[in-house]
């Protein structure tokens, strides 16, 4: 899909969106949702803007929004990809939608994402197998007394 902008247009992209996710670092998640926000309104099909205001939403506690936001990035990102996998990209979807149901106390769910998550990338993402060990804990069915 890209491969038809200008490249004038695709380095501005991601140059914003450079931009944005530095404004999320910081803390400053209003500038960054704003940023966000005006490149999806310039181009509508780039999933990881959307995953910045899922991140951001995750931030200001509205969870079920985040998630929402999350799982539209992810249709955006298997609509557009057209085959292209792009790891960084695929990796921060899927862990940003697995800590959105995890704050959602889905943690069946989250275990889900983040397993498969793991199995598809055979690379060291930080805390994840934390994060596995910590939900395969809370979620063991004990016998009642």
């Amino acid at each position: 899909m890209f491969k038809y902008l200008s490249r004038d247009l695709l380095e501005q992209y991601e140059k914003l969106l450079d931009e944005c996710w530095d404004y999320y670092d910081k803390g400053n998640f209003e500038q960054a949702f704003d940023i966000a926000k005006s490149i999806i309104r310039v181009l509508s099909f780039v999933p990881e803007a959307y995953n910045v205001l899922g991140c951001v939403y995750i931030k200001m506690g509205d969870i079920e929004k985040a998630r929402d936001m999350l799982n539209f990035a992810i249709d955006v990102y298997e609509k557009t990809s057209l085959g292209d996998f792009e790891v960084d990209s695929y990796i921060s979807l899927y862990y940003n939608l697995g800590l959105s149901y995890y704050y959602m106390n889905e943690y069946f769910r989250a275990l889900s994402i983040f397993k498969s998550l793991k199995k598809t990338i055979p690379l060291e993402i930080d805390n994840l197998d934390e994060l596995i060990e910590g939900i395969k804990l809370m979620t063991v069915v004990r016998p009642i007394n």
